[in-house]
């Protein structure tokens, strides 16, 4: 991972003062540079497509995001989606990536791996998901470590100073789309020279895949309101919803003729199968 160097930062609220951040970098860098496009990765319909973006992450790539994202919300089968792929890259360039995806309410999905600050652009995403069973992956790759700097600070104290300032930004960012803050804390005690892989619980334990909360929340009230339903009881029927529509699709069809997504509004609109 890298940070470009800042001459202040705001934290909390407040502007910090401090000495040029150096450059941190990941430990092991992909030699590609960032592709990052609206691609035809689309189901054999031509429906469900989503933003790609597989390479090393460079600071330019900020700017093809935003074209990226205007192109595909101008499009009628853009699915909400970004599909990563990358080893990392400039942190800074992974936060403001980060933050875009969270502004735009995308999905966040691992097909292959992510690591180093691609986990922090990951963690931008309302909805993260790294269970891609239907590619024979039961969980993608996701790698943390400690970033490392290739600047000459003049003194340690220096460099506590600009670590502190980095951590105060990726915790922040990762507090606010209701990821654990001990993600950062665990990741710089990973040797720059090492990549620790995590687990399927791990990662969930961090709330690193799902669902961000505070979104999570307002899409239930807006279904609610949508439904005519109070939250309670939207909630109610929403717990209805595994014993009574989420099992085996085809089953599902061929016993009901109903689709999984008619069952679903069938017990929201009261009409329970």
């Amino acid at each position: 991972m890298k940070i470009p160097r800042a001459h202040a930062l705001a934290i909390r609220g407040l502007c910090v003062h401090a000495a040029l951040l150096s450059t941190l970098l990941m430990a092991t860098l992909d030699a590609r540079a960032g592709t990052l496009a609206f691609s035809d990765y689309c189901n054999s319909e031509g429906k469900n497509c989503s933003i790609q973006y597989s390479g090393r992450i460079v600071k330019t790539d900020i700017e093809k995001l935003r074209k990226a994202l205007k192109d595909a919300e101008s499009r009628p089968n853009f699915n909400r989606q970004i599909h990563l792929n990358s080893k990392g890259g400039d942190l800074n360039a992974a936060l403001e990536i980060g933050k875009l995806i969270r502004t735009h309410d995308l999905t966040t999905v691992v097909l292959d791996e992510c690591f180093s600050s691609c986990v922090i652009a990951f963690a931008g995403g309302v909805w993260r998901s790294a269970v891609v069973e239907a590619f024979g992956v039961p969980f993608a790759k996701i790698g943390i470590h400690r970033p490392f700097s290739t600047g000459q600070a003049t003194s340690v104290a220096e460099r506590r100073k600009e670590f502190g300032i980095l951590a105060e930004l990726v915790k922040t960012f990762l507090r606010e789309g209701g990821v654990s803050e001990r993600l950062w804390e665990d990741m710089v005690r990973i040797p720059p020279e090492h990549m620790r892989l995590l687990s399927q619980e791990e990662a969930l334990d961090y709330g690193l895949v799902g669902k961000d909360p505070a979104y999570a929340d307002y899409v239930d009230s807006q279904e609610a309101r949508r439904y005519g339903l109070s939250k309670t009881e939207y909630l109610k029927r929403k717990a209805m919803l595994k014993e009574l529509c989420d099992s085996d699709l085809q089953v599902l069809s061929d016993r009901t003729g109903k689709s999984l997504a008619r069952c679903r509004e069938d017990v929201f609109r009261g009409r329970f199968p």
